[in-house]
């Protein structure tokens, strides 16, 4: 991402707009100070590595596009868990000397929260209403790296509206082992026959002597539920 500056003999201050995305998450702000007459402040603001990396229309829509696993394993067949996902990026000095640039992000979806490091991670600043940026120093010509921690809510998809592109999910595999570590109810007890989906999912292992069944649900809309529900009789 890139911006031109321009200085007369007076001090001034100009705002940036630097882009970053969740998934493409804009980012912006970026402030230099120069009293230098006619001096040309420039700065790069991109993917990890690559400052100057081009977008569809240029280096102002430059973008990182990241999955989410980490944090959500394991932790059901559905999880309404929040989760914290990290953007590097590296930020340059392109222009005519030292300079400070100011970080900021845009307003966010309720809920949503910005955290910015320019320490590697070893610490991050929440940008907020009482701290809505964060000041960056670069030496003329130098680069350095800024990491964005996007925090999404519990609850991390929408339905509504018209015509959206939606997350759904298809052939998710529910998967019950009663003899899988740390399980112990495959050898306890004995299956009922007549397990059921409200989802109309496919059950297999719906017999009698069973220890092990697994439910496959065709597709699961973002924010639809169900409940995929079987019975052991104690031995």
């Amino acid at each position: 991402m890139k911006s031109l500056q321009r200085r007369n003999r007076f001090p001034c201050f100009l705002s940036l707009c630097l882009a970053l995305i969740l998934l493409s998450m804009p980012a912006q702000g970026a402030v230099g100070y120069d009293d230098s007459p006619l001096n040309v402040g420039d700065v790069l603001l991109g993917p990890c590595g690559v400052p100057g990396a081009l977008g569809p229309e240029g280096t102002n829509d430059d973008f990182t596009n990241r999955s989410i696993s980490t944090g959500i394993a394991n932790t059901g067949p559905v999880t309404t868990a929040p989760i914290a996902i990290v953007f590097r990026n590296t930020l340059q000095n392109t222009g005519a000397g030292d300079d400070s640039f100011v970080l900021s992000a845009p307003a966010t979806t309720a809920g949503f929260v910005i955290e910015m490091s320019i320490d590697n991670g070893d610490h991050y600043i929440t940008l907020e209403t009482s701290h809505p940026s964060i000041t960056v120093a670069v030496a003329y010509r130098a680069a350095t790296i800024v990491l964005v921690r996007i925090n999404a809510p519990a609850g991390v998809s929408s339905a509504a509206g018209v015509g959206n592109s939606l997350l759904t999910a298809h052939n998710l595999v529910i998967s019950e082992n009663g003899n899988s570590a740390s399980n112990n109810w495959g050898a306890t007890t004995e299956h009922v026959v007549g397990a059921s989906d409200t989802q109309g999912g496919v059950i297999v292992g719906d017999r009698a002597g069973s220890t092990w069944l697994t439910d496959i649900v065709t597709t699961l809309e973002a924010g639809q539920t169900g409940v995929f529900k079987f019975k052991r009789k104690v031995k």
